[in-house]
């Protein structure tokens, strides 16, 4: 416990250039049992000067992140996607005449236009005429890609339309045997006459690459809940450790030399480590085994939770930011949990501990996959009982030998054809499970997040000690889950009695949810990606799991498909849509599908703004919705027309008008409204004089411009 104490002291620190609310963590640690008191103190303060010295280029390049401030920069391409690059930038001009400032800083690149990055290469030094942005975190309770990008050390992100924007100074060929060889195998298997969902599947369990999977395979790695096999980790390096440990063994069987097989395992685990890329996961338990090798010769073995926290100091001391990880959390979370149940059971038993672990490894990440996604697949531990022994006993060592013997033609092309039909028969035994729905949970909070940890502990507590447990014992231990259970649903229904108003930032779509009596969901539904990765879990957090309302301003093209797919996901009692053909639709039978008009209300929503043709609910210009909400009129787009419309009308009797996007001057005095886009999603509350509040990176800084309880005239 020592180096977790520790750890969490030195991230502590490092937070505190994020969040005050840090130093509680600091300030918690001293009510542990724990002489070292003064180490704390002094690992606190390494953080904090680590977390300068991480924030330094945000503290530099103040000035230089604005909206139409272009710089050139220079520096050398660490990663490449397929439409993104990773620059490594070690200097900066303001244009091609202005002295260079030399500052090193990393800036994820995209661009919306295909092959833009397609003559680059990684290592090539290039200069990029760009305008620096520091990442967003727009809607709270979606995936946080502001601390995703933190914790890969990326500063800055920025956008490129132009070919001419970024131009290679230096091409520079990769030297490293590793990489090369890495891209050797890629191509083996790319040139393979397989179909395209396996070959990406091959590749990301023999090199770690993952980029290669396609858009159905990914899903199909989601909904089986078996995304981790393909995610190295622990399983992978265990089980290249083993395998060279067996071979080594043969070789040195006539010598009598103990710890040569161990010895000589540790450089082709640490290769095999960064072959596969390495992620946090595969360094952790590479780590391990570093330790546990060393342990052999040294003869003091170390406790499995001081190692662990050991191992977790290291990382978190070369990359605090790491912190925010989600294979990383997940990782070390999951490999506490088994560490806790193989010191506390009492039977042992190889078939019942792999069970165990499956069902632990599944329990204990329950919480994360509420937190982040907003979702727990259930078939994931059916389809791992399947799925694990064949991939640690036939696949992975399969790969092993690819990744081996690559070199030989006629090894790789056998190799490969045997990890395709042995995947195609894993994919049809679990399509033969049949395919469940997701369970949507919302967002858990901190509170919920630790609450359900205890009843983890608890669990696994019982598991393993269940062959000793008395009746008093195994009394206690349900009444303590029980009482947790009952704190999570208290909690819950006092929470969830809030009503909601809010306008979620979704790109070239618009989202508005309101949570009281009724709930209602106003979206033109663009795409069902962005409803399944903003959208849905902005209202999970809200407690929104089904609508009696589905509102379409109008109808695009893809609207048919997606909207099939969010019935498919959400309980839906009414939708709302100008388009008779929509209505139809064989998958909206069980649902009232109706068409409306200007004064029409739908639920206690009064439809504003007449529709300029049968096929759109409103201007397919402005594409906004006005509706009055309790004498509160909120749009999308304020334009000059709605603006007129309203006036027209004489609804100036009214307490708030809110614009989501607002195109007219010298209105600020009498509107509250979000004057630049991508800032995070608004938020009122109608039951509560209207207080709104604005979230940017999960922070509440006040109101969004005036706060208005008061009646005025336009």
């Amino acid at each position: 416990m020592t180096f977790l104490i520790l750890s969490l002291s030195f991230i502590s620190g490092v937070l505190l250039w994020d969040t005050f609310y840090s130093v509680l963590i600091f300030i918690g640690l001293f009510f542990f049992k724990y002489t070292g008191k003064i180490l704390i103190i002094v690992f606190f303060v390494l953080g904090i000067l680590q977390g300068l010295y991480f924030n330094y280029p945000y503290i530099k390049l103040s000035n230089h992140v604005q909206n139409h401030n272009k710089i050139i920069a220079y520096g050398e391409v660490i990663q490449k996607r397929k439409n993104q690059i990773v620059l490594s930038v070690n200097k900066i001009s303001k244009n091609y005449d202005s002295k260079t400032l030399k500052i090193k800083f990393k800036i994820a690149i995209y661009s919306f236009r295909k092959n833009i990055f397609k003559n680059i290469d990684e290592n090539d030094y290039v200069k990029v005429c760009l305008i620096l942005r520091t990442p967003q975190y727009l809607n709270p309770g979606t995936f946080n890609y502001k601390n995703y990008l933190k914790g890969k050390g990326i500063h800055f992100t920025s956008y490129i339309k132009h070919y001419n924007d970024i131009i290679v100074l230096k091409k520079v060929r990769n030297s490293n045997f590793i990489a090369n060889y890495r891209n050797y195998i890629k191509k083996k298997i790319l040139e393979k006459n397989i179909p395209a969902f396996y070959k990406g599947l091959i590749i990301a369990i023999s090199t770690g690459d993952k980029n290669f999977l396609s858009k159905e395979s990914r899903e199909f790695l989601i909904k089986n809940g078996i995304s981790h096999l393909f995610s190295i980790s622990g399983l992978h390096v265990g089980t290249f450790f083993v395998f060279c440990l067996i071979l080594l063994r043969i070789i040195f069987l006539r010598f009598n030399f103990f710890y040569m097989p161990f010895i000589l395992s540790i450089p082709f685990t640490i290769f095999y480590v960064a072959f596969m890329g390495g992620n946090y996961p595969a360094i952790r338990a590479g780590l391990i085994l570093v330790f546990f090798v060393l342990s052999l010769f040294v003869k003091r073995y170390r406790d499995s939770y001081d190692t662990l926290g050991l191992i977790f100091l290291i990382i978190v001391c070369l990359n605090p930011y790491v912190f925010y990880n989600i294979s990383f959390q997940y990782s070390f979370i999951v490999v506490f949990f088994i560490i806790f149940y193989s010191k506390n059971r009492v039977y042992k038993s190889k078939l019942r501990d792999f069970f165990a672990i499956l069902v632990i490894a599944f329990i204990s990440g329950i919480p994360l996959s509420s937190y982040y996604f907003s979702k727990i697949y259930i078939k994931g531990l059916a389809a791992n009982i399947i799925a694990v022994p064949c991939f640690t006993f036939i696949i992975i060592p399969l790969s092993l030998f690819l990744i081996l013997f690559g070199s030989f033609d006629i090894v790789t092309s056998m190799i490969i054809n045997i990890l395709f039909l042995l995947m195609k028969g894993i994919k049809t035994i679990l399509d033969c499970l049949g395919s469940y729905k997701p369970i949507l949970i919302h967002s858990f909070s901190l509170f919920e997040i630790i609450i359900w940890y205890l009843i983890i502990f608890l669990t696994v507590y019982m598991i393993s000690n269940i062959e000793k447990f008395s009746i008093r014992k195994i009394n206690k231990s349900v009444l303590s889950i029980v009482i947790l259970m009952i704190t999570i649903t208290l909690y819950n229904k006092i929470s969830v009695k809030n009503n909601y108003l809010g306008i979620i930032d979704v790109p070239r779509d618009e989202a508005i949810f309101i949570k009281g009596s009724k709930k209602y969901l106003i979206s033109t539904l663009n795409s069902f990606k962005q409803f399944d990765r903003i959208i849905l879990p902005v209202l999970l957090k809200k407690r929104i799991s089904n609508l009696d309302y589905l509102i379409v301003p109008f109808v695009k093209r893809n609207l048919p498909d997606t909207l099939e797919k969010v019935v498919k996901t959400l309980q839906i009692k009414n939708i709302v849509v100008n388009d008779n053909r929509i209505c139809k639709k064989q998958y909206l039978k069980k649902v009232n599908c109706f068409n409306v008009k200007e004064n029409d209300r739908v639920g206690k929503i009064k439809i504003l703004y007449p529709p300029n043709d049968k096929y759109y609910l409103l201007n397919y210009k402005n594409s906004s919705i006005v509706m009055d909400y309790k004498r509160v009129f909120i749009t999308y787009n304020l334009t000059k027309d709605i603006f007129a419309y309203l006036k027209f009308k004489r609804n100036n009797n009214f307490k708030l008008l809110v614009a989501y996007n607002f195109y007219m001057r010298n209105a600020e005095n009498s509107l509250v409204l979000n004057k630049q886009r991508g800032q995070g999603y608004m938020e009122i509350f109608p039951e509560k004089d209207f207080i709104i509040k604005r979230f940017v990176n999960n922070r509440s800084i006040g109101l969004l411009n005036i706060i208005m309880d008061r009646k005025f005239t336009l």
